[in-house]
């Protein structure tokens, strides 16, 4: 990520703590357009150790495609949010 285009199937969830997107948090734009012309279930995020917050304009942008955007709490191990 965030060039997950020939990785994403439809229907996927893709899990994630933002830390490729870290020093540029727009190219998470890029990557709802991609989960978008793949069908994607959704995004999951853990934004908290790398992002400070999820972009006002990812947000809009997951809202327009329909693509659900899941903030994961830091207290949640990575373990359990993939059971």
């Amino acid at each position: 990520m965030p060039d997950v285009k020939g990785w994403l199937r439809e229907g996927e969830l893709i899990l994630t703590t933002g830390y490729s997107v870290r020093h540029d948090p727009a190219l998470l734009e890029d990557v709802i357009e991609q989960l978008a012309q793949a069908n994607a279930a959704g995004l999951a995020i853990k934004p908290e150790r790398f992002l400070t917050e999820i972009p006002k304009d990812v947000i809009a942008k997951s809202n327009d495609h329909h693509i659900p955007i899941i903030e994961i709490p830091a207290n949640i191990p990575h373990i359990d949010s993939t059971r």
